[in-house]
């Protein structure tokens, strides 16, 4: 790891690191007291929070004023738009056309700050647009996420899969993310959702201009001290339709690129059709069964074509 650091030219590059933080006052000093010094700026957003994290932040700020970046937004609007006032900050004072990094990482303690150098490695050396961690590929990391978490991660690694079109993630719902300057310049940040939706719509984005991520593998960590905001009951099902949206969405708009979306287009149109008739036949008393599975047939094809097209994306 520090090898990677020594030999970082700032001169010619920059990298960025947002955290946007939601009543983290436990976690978000010891979450900064194990960065590596390596960045130029750390922009801290404190999105509302209503414990005493954002004072904690001020001395932060205060004791670290070349460093440390503190953008607050006086009533919580979700950790996207924290996000993305980062983003835009970033964008209105770096030169996007000199290489660069900007990270992203929660203020909860939960993302290992060594795998950083794993991040900077894979855009600099590999020129990587865009790099993701993921949990969910080692068995081992498995265990020591909480069951029901990992039950919703693995639920929503498959629908992501297919609502997006990028096949290769394996857990779309980390945080822990980074992206290039050369990335940042391709994808609308208008786009990208405001709650906790963003990982999912920064997924749509990069599936949207057709290019891939690299994952690199890093372990769970639960310590107990963190308190997640998210109502896993509610946001699961939440953002299993906000994928069914997308999909349709992103077939929609994608059925005039090539033959692969255009047939793709096609048997989901089919497979929608065909579904629907056998679940009315069911109803009625006819019989909808053979229909039924051939819609579900359909539905598979495309998604096997959807697949073949995403091996066409750009690393």
């Amino acid at each position: 790891m520090s090898s990677i650091y020594d030999n970082f030219d700032k001169t010619s590059k920059w990298l960025y690191l947002i955290i946007p933080t939601y009543n983290e006052s436990e976690n978000i000093l010891k979450t900064l007291l194990d960065l590596p010094e390596i960045f130029d700026k750390i922009i801290l957003v404190d999105d509302g929070s209503v414990d005493d994290t954002y004072i904690k932040l001020e001395k932060i700020e205060s004791e670290n004023r070349e460093n440390i970046v503190l953008l607050n937004h006086e009533k919580n609007k979700g950790k996207g738009a924290a996000i993305k006032s980062g983003l835009k900050w970033i964008i209105n004072r770096v030169n996007l056309d000199q290489d660069g990094i900007i990270l992203f990482m929660d203020g909860d303690g939960q993302m290992d700050p060594d795998y950083i150098s794993g991040f900077v490695n894979e855009v600099f050396e590999n020129n990587t647009k865009y790099v993701k961690a993921t949990r969910l590929k080692n068995k081992k990391h498995h265990n020591v996420m909480p069951k029901f978490r990992y039950f919703g991660n693995l639920m929503l690694k498959f629908l992501n899969k297919i609502a997006t079109s990028l096949w290769n993630i394996s857990d779309p719902q980390n945080g822990y993310f980074a992206i290039s300057n050369d990335g940042l310049n391709k994808i609308e940040i208008n786009n990208l959702a405001d709650d906790y939706f963003f990982e999912n719509s920064m997924l749509f984005e990069i599936g949207r201009i057709r290019k891939k991520i690299v994952e690199i593998e890093i372990p769970a960590i639960y310590g107990g001290g963190e308190k997640s905001s998210i109502v896993y009951h509610k946001f699961i099902p939440k953002t299993a339709l906000k994928l069914l949206y997308g999909y349709v969405k992103r077939v929609w708009e994608t059925r005039k690129i090539n033959k692969l979306r255009s047939f793709n287009f096609i048997l989901n149109a089919l497979g929608f059709l065909i579904l629907l008739m056998g679940i009315i036949y069911e109803i009625i008393g006819m019989g909808g069964t053979r229909l039924s599975i051939l819609g579900i047939v359909s539905f598979a094809s495309a998604f096997i074509l959807d697949y073949k097209d995403f091996k066409t994306y750009e690393d």
